[in-house]
């Protein structure tokens, strides 16, 4: 992610705790520390992506009949064979 080019298209604020910026002031310099708080949100919103996903194919998984599972299986294990036997 170009995090410049973020900047570039919209300002705001944001409050935090003072705890929370004394750390921050501790560990990252000045300059840097916009750059470092976009990133850290980038991540966390990356884990809430992937996490929604988890639910979603969990949820899916729960919904399927016996055979779909194991249909499921034998296409994952067919699946781990092909990747294991090319790198060989």
């Amino acid at each position: 992610m170009n995090y410049n080019k973020l900047f570039m298209n919209q300002i705001i604020s944001i409050s935090f705790p003072k705890e929370l910026l004394e750390k921050a002031n501790k560990y990252i310099p000045a300059q840097k520390r916009s750059k470092a708080i976009v990133k850290a949100f980038d991540t966390y919103l990356d884990v809430i992506k992937k996490r929604k996903i988890e639910v979603e194919l969990g949820s899916m998984y729960d919904n399927m009949t016996e055979n779909e599972k194991q249909e499921l299986l034998a296409m994952s294990e067919e699946s781990l064979v092909d990747e294991l036997s090319k790198s060989l």
